[in-house]
């Protein structure tokens, strides 16, 4: 394709590669606007100071077969939809989903990873996205940044975010709900060398996780949890790691009353104990406000 393509409508089917080049002036390889992309990689090349950049607009990314979908500096998903993968999806020195659903991804290798970063300037960040039903781990981030915000994680079973001592993750306003994973059903924390990662968590939901403990790894510090229900999680809820949070800094254990989550609809009812009403001193809990339709 040429330099700094824009395309718009354009469907791609079983494409072992698709090339895309850089423009050097501005380093943009790619956007694309309401395209396919079914069973397709992306090779992308062209110098910039961190990278090509990619950027995907209202696009079905499915069926990916192998390796990597796209791999580059910058890659940008808004109001995505992302399904049935069976390889990665992004490796960048920034990842970036807004409004997106990821449903039913199966690989064996995280869904989205970080490059190793010696300046801890890269970002791995999604907000208002939805996944639901991966059975491929989601993120890992190694020493790069995580920001997650206004997501719900619902009965994923790979695992959500796999971290070691060089992580640093913000969560804020998200819901974590019915995951499955022995070693960590939503976080798991993996000792590779000195140090602990940087973990911080409010306004946050995890009910009814299953197998494994909410937060598993060996912790030492790093932690803060503030302002979030913890409850009725298979392995416990405010156990391990998560002991010295309990009744305290705004956190409280009961059910958030989700407006119906046999059809993934997680607005809080008028009486949740996560409302905003109810928590005058923290506000809402959670990734949506009260309200059932």
């Amino acid at each position: 394709m040429p330099a700094g393509v824009d395309l718009e409508g354009i469907s791609f089917e079983n494409a072992d590669q698709i090339r895309t080049t850089a423009d050097p002036a501005t380093g943009h390889a790619l956007t694309a606007r309401f395209c396919q992309f079914d069973g397709v990689r992306l090779t992308t090349t062209g110098s910039s100071e961190r990278g090509p950049s990619l950027l995907f607009q209202s696009c079905q990314i499915q069926n990916t077969p192998s390796l990597t979908f796209a791999n580059a500096g910058e890659i940008r998903f808004v109001n995505c939809e992302v399904r049935n993968n069976d390889a990665r999806l992004a490796v960048g020195y920034h990842v970036r989903l807004e409004d997106c659903s990821v449903v039913n991804n199966r690989g064996t290798t995280p869904l989205i990873r970080g490059f190793v970063d010696l300046t801890e300037e890269s970002r791995i960040t999604l907000l208002r996205t939805d996944c639901f039903e991966n059975e491929t781990p989601l993120i890992e981030p190694q020493n790069v940044f995580v920001e997650l915000e206004g997501c719900v994680f619902a009965r994923n079973s790979g695992g959500i975010l796999l971290i070691d001592e060089r992580a640093a993750v913000a969560i804020r306003n998200s819901d974590f709900i019915a995951n499955t994973r022995f070693a960590g059903s939503c976080l798991s924390f993996e000792r590779r060398g000195e140090g602990n990662p940087s973990i911080l968590v409010t306004r946050s939901i995890f009910a009814a996780n299953r197998a494994g403990t909410v937060i598993s790894g060996d912790l030492d510090t790093g932690l803060e949890l503030s302002c979030s229900d913890v409850f009725a999680n298979e392995a416990g809820d405010y156990v391990g790691v998560l002991a010295p949070f309990a009744s305290v800094a705004g956190n409280i254990s009961a059910d958030p009353l989700f407006c119906g989550v046999e059809t993934d609809d997680y607005d809080l009812t008028e009486d949740s104990p996560c409302a905003a009403t109810a928590q005058p001193d923290c506000g809402t809990i959670g990734a949506k406000e009260a309200g059932c339709p």
